[in-house]
């Protein structure tokens, strides 16, 4: 089970002591009393929030119903600055043990469905819900599949009904309806793999990637970002619905079916608001062909939406080589982009060594570069590698750009890596070059973003990541933590330690959040809360410390003193 107060940053700038008081009391005299009578265990405290373990579907969820109905009885005498509300998300899984803490899947999709209830509110995965059902006075209201981040495949997910507790919508990813842009607007769907060979999936979302890639290069055009298109793999949603979610006209779904050395596409064109087909097509060609046929469906899309440009990529196909190596190459490419997407240790380091045999076969292969730079970056940025890695990074960056400078990919993992080495005005002017050549890439915006912070330019930083965001609406949660990072460099710390926590509940095994959720908590007088967030960022990962926050996190001298400063007060190892 993962607990969280509804608000509490906002009722800490009203009434830091009232609060903290109230809060202490809710724990002590109802919280923790409950816990224990239902056979629970508190695992940790999460500043605001609760980890807790129990050993009986049903304790969780009588324990859930209980608080939830005494908050309520409380509340109704209570002005309403002084309530204090409980989101609770509830689990059946195989977890982790190590010393008293627990970690896996089963733990993530407790914080994840926290996350989508409303204020006063139970979610409960399909697991729980199969052991309760009937047990309780309570109605339990379906919610469908939801895809939940970071997590491999949709769940159902229940509300349990309370007296007086609304529903949550059933799209926790994208909250209210998006508007279309003022421009022509498209997300392309992941295609499906209609090979015999599911192993094959590799492929067909790489021909999606690269759609999408080259789409995003025309500045007439919006285009959705993968993560967010991606999220609608496997799923039975109609267009109206997606378009409305990701806030776009068209969409682009298709297949690929690839036997032997033939391979066929088939696409179509749909316009979100009429469900209309705009048109659809086939293409059959050898794998070798493959360049061409992206490219003619892109001239396609562009010629159906009366795009009066040229489209990008065309003079990929004239000169892409064709031989068997050349496809080789390309295909090993696709299995390292698989590898990168999934990131874990493990993928990490089978992208790299992919992208290695990729440069062995074809040493001009730009995005092999590119993205075996940021695979080094993540060595050292994340596991602390020695700083010639970064040294590394920057080399197979530098090529990545030399060999396609109008890459706006290449172009913004090579300012990533020099705001890292703490050439900020350089790395923004390789992020404006990016801008230019992928004006529709969420990617480009969110990580020039977070450049833009380390810069001391968090206004614009801000304005940044809004862009991406409208791009990528459904994106990872590090979007919800770069915006909270403009917020905590514009001193905005209610509006900070919400984003953060939103990325904390989004993606809670990634523990640089946690460092700045620190920070602000020592800032603002609160040690137990900076403690918690402190010991959280060393719990996920033993190897942040003074050294390494100071080493890798290229802030400019006076934030870093003053990051390095909140971190001190918080404990951080030296």
């Amino acid at each position: 089970m993962a607990t969280d107060i509804v608000g509490y940053s906002k009722h800490m700038g009203n009434d830091e002591v009232g609060t903290l008081q109230r809060v202490k009391t809710l724990r002590s005299e109802l919280l923790e009393p409950n816990i224990l009578a239902n056979g629970g265990r508190v695992v940790k405290t999460t500043g605001d929030g609760l980890l807790i373990e129990f050993a009986s579907a049903i304790d969780a969820v009588a324990h859930a119903i209980e608080i939830q109905r005494a908050l309520a009885a409380q509340n109704a005498t209570l002005a309403d600055d002084d309530r204090l509300l409980v989101r609770v998300g509830i689990n059946l899984g195989d977890i982790m043990i190590d010393d008293q803490d627990i970690f896996g899947d089963g733990v993530n999709i407790a914080a994840r469905l926290e996350a989508m209830a409303e204020p006063g509110g139970i979610c409960i995965s399909s697991r729980i819900h199969d052991l309760v059902s009937g047990r309780f006075d309570a109605e339990f209201v379906s919610l469908g599949r939801q895809k939940l981040k970071n997590i491999a495949d949709p769940i159902v997910v229940y509300n349990v009904a309370l007296e007086g507790n609304p529903a949550p919508s059933g799209d926790q990813t994208g909250s209210a309806d998006l508007a279309l842009p003022d421009k022509p607007s498209i997300a392309v769907l992941p295609f499906d793999n209609l090979s015999s060979d599911p192993d094959q999936d590799y492929f067909s979302d790489g021909m999606s990637d690269d759609i999408i890639t080259d789409l995003s290069k025309i500045p007439e055009l919006f285009v959705t970002a993968r993560n967010s298109s991606f999220v609608f793999k496997g799923q039975v949603v109609d267009a109206k619905e997606i378009g409305r979610r990701l806030g776009v006209r068209y969409l682009l779904e298709g297949s690929v079916r690839r036997v032997a050395s033939r391979i066929r596409i088939n696409a179509q064109l749909i316009d979100t608001t009429t469900d209309g087909h705009i048109w659809a097509d086939r293409y059959d060609g050898n794998v070798e062909d493959v360049f061409s046929l992206q490219d003619e469906m892109t001239k396609r899309i562009v010629d159906a939406l009366e795009l009066a440009i040229t489209a990008p990529g065309g003079n990929r196909a004239a000169t892409a080589a064709t031989s068997a190596s050349d496809i080789e190459a390309y295909d090993l490419m696709l299995k390292a982009r698989r590898h990168f997407y999934q990131f874990t240790p493990d993928s990490l380091q089978k992208a790299k060594q992919t992208l290695e045999s990729v440069l062995r076969l074809d040493p001009q292969y730009s995005e092999a570069y590119s993205l075996h730079s940021y695979c080094l970056f993540v060595d050292w940025n994340i596991y602390m590698a020695e700083d010639a890695v970064l040294g590394k990074a920057l080399q197979q960056a530098q090529k990545g750009v030399e060999l396609d400078p109008t890459s706006g990919v290449a172009l913004a993992r090579l300012g990533w890596i020099l705001g890292f080495l703490h050439k900020h005005d350089q790395a923004i002017e390789v992020f404006e070059k990016a801008v230019e050549c992928s004006p529709s890439n969420a990617d480009v915006y969110a990580y020039f973003s977070e450049i833009l912070n380390y810069a001391d330019l968090p206004q614009q930083g801000l304005q940044m990541i809004e862009t991406g965001i409208r791009l990528d609406p459904l994106g990872p949660p590090n979007w919800d933590f770069h915006r909270g990072h403009s917020y905590y460099k514009l001193r905005r710390y209610d509006d900070a330690i919400s984003a953060i926590k939103q990325s904390i509940n989004r993606g809670p095994n990634f523990p640089v959040p946690y460092l700045y959720l620190a920070v602000i908590y020592s800032e603002l007088g609160l040690p137990d809360e900076a403690a918690r967030a402190a010991q959280s960022a060393v719990e996920f990962n033993p190897l942040f410390n003074l050294e390494n926050a100071r080493r890798v996190i290229p802030h400019k001298p006076d934030e870093q003193d003053r990051f390095l400063k909140g971190l001190r007060e918080a404990g951080l190892p030296q």
